[in-house]
């Protein structure tokens, strides 16, 4: 008899939670591995929609702005003033 995976999942695993482990992938394609190994939850659809900081920073600076970031970056103070 072929024996089956186990997978455990807690209360506070979250689409946000994988969407992180997965090393920011888009969560289109965490939720169809997910679904490949028979690990979604509808809590996990639920938390689905919870954008993430670290990925929407990172797309704004691969599309650039003449070679720009789009986000600004703080500037130290000028210690002659």
């Amino acid at each position: 008899m072929p024996e089956k995976s186990v997978v455990l999942m807690s209360v506070a695993d979250t689409m946000q939670l994988w969407h992180e482990r997965s090393f920011h992938q888009n969560k289109r394609h965490v939720k169809s591995v997910m679904k490949q190994h028979d690990m979604m939850s509808q809590q996990l659809l639920i938390s689905e929609k919870v954008a993430c900081l670290l990925s929407n920073i990172g797309k704004l600076s691969e599309q650039g702005n003449n070679g720009r970031n789009h986000y600004v970056e703080e500037k130290a103070p000028n210690k002659d003033q």
